[in-house]
């Protein structure tokens, strides 16, 4: 069973930095709805949505370098 959703990350012990959650709306891989619910109730972020599929850094790196270098 998986508990990655359950288990203190251990991240969180670390240096602080900004969290940031990219869900990519056509993802079939990972249910969007899931990465929204994660971000938010796991990260505290309100995720970015990019359109497409599982791969943004193939189908949109331009949009995709706007979103992480913002």
């Amino acid at each position: 069973m998986w508990t990655t959703t359950r288990e203190p990350c251990p991240s969180f012990a670390g240096p602080t930095a900004s969290w940031l959650s990219i869900v990519c709306a056509d993802d079939e891989c990972v249910r969007p709805e899931w990465s929204r619910r994660i971000a938010r109730d796991v990260l505290g972020v309100e995720p970015v949505e990019l359109p497409g599929g599982h791969f943004p850094m193939l189908a949109l790196p331009v949009e995709l370098t706007h979103v992480l270098t913002a």
